[in-house]
């Protein structure tokens, strides 16, 4: 008899277990060993990991052997700890919890690869696990205005703004360098959000929090000079450091203080000339604190 396998595609985004259980059962032929599953478990309910059902069945059915089944359960174990880092995880109930285990998943990006914008369907709430996102507005000229950054062990409600009732906000959001992302869907994110009164307040505060920094950030572009926000970008990046080799370009600069690259570079040139800094290829170093910091007064 001629062995028949099965396959299913399927563009949804699984979390680690579910993954590889789904890899093992869809490349098994049914004449060894592999026993149908869609009498037992419907195919959708596997696939976006409604409760236990798909975890407890293929157990169940023996589909593993003992190493994969140890793989499994450390996969599952991981994702556990990166929920744990979320700010709201303790506020879940027990269900809550175990719906998020079953449904987040964690997704590497690459370098300015696209988590939100116009044509970009609404992800979920987003936590940095380890990388950079910035969310921009773009003009139809093509010019970029930095709204915000979004950093390692941060979290971000514009990816997830569709389940928040009256807020709507037409802007982008990319990563800045390759990132791991931590996703709770944007239906699971919803249902917490109707359900559970802390994680509706983390939502809104979060949201408030971020609306904040624009009005900032549009306060500085509009009526700030630009060796003002310079010299104190300068600052901060020390400040976060401690470290007065500051790595980074004139356009990355740029981007921060939503400028371009040729007026950043003209006022650094004009910084270092007062002896406040020396220019290198990819780094500025800091020489002087204290004319940096009356600079940027």
């Amino acid at each position: 008899m001629t062995s028949k396998t099965e396959y299913h595609h399927t563009e949804l985004s699984l979390s680690a277990p579910a993954l590889f259980l789904h890899s093992r059962l869809i490349h098994r032929p049914m004449n060894a060993g592999f026993i149908d599953i869609r009498g037992k478990i419907s195919h959708e309910a596997f696939l976006s990991e409604s409760g236990n059902l798909w975890y407890n069945k293929v157990i169940s059915l023996n589909l593993l052997n003992h190493t994969e089944l140890i793989s499994v359960k450390r996969r599952k174990s991981k994702m556990i700890e990166k929920l744990r880092t979320l700010p709201y995880w303790d506020k879940l109930t027990e269900n809550e919890r175990i719906l998020a285990e079953q449904s987040a998943y964690v997704r590497h990006y690459k370098a300015k690869e696209q988590l939100y914008g116009p044509c970009v369907d609404c992800v979920g709430m987003i936590h940095i696990l380890k990388g950079e996102a910035r969310a921009y507005l773009l003009s139809d000229e093509g010019r970029e205005i930095t709204l915000f950054n979004v950093e390692e062990s941060d979290n971000c409600i514009l990816s997830a703004s569709c389940v928040l009732a009256h807020l709507s906000f037409e802007a982008h959001m990319a990563t800045t360098k390759s990132s791991d992302i931590l996703i709770i869907p944007v239906s699971l994110f919803g249902d917490f959000c109707n359900n559970n009164i802390h994680v509706r307040c983390f939502a809104y505060e979060l949201a408030a929090k971020r609306f904040s920094s624009v009005v900032s950030v549009m306060e500085q572009t509009l009526f700030a000079r630009l060796d003002k926000r310079l010299a104190g970008l300068l600052l901060l990046m020390y400040k976060e450091t401690g470290n007065p080799e500051i790595l980074v370009t004139q356009g990355q600069l740029a981007l921060k203080i939503n400028s371009v690259r040729e007026t950043v570079g003209r006022t650094l040139k004009k910084f270092a000339e007062d002896g406040m800094i020396e220019i290198r290829r990819g780094t500025i170093q800091l020489k002087n604190i204290a004319k940096l910091e009356k600079a940027a007064k």
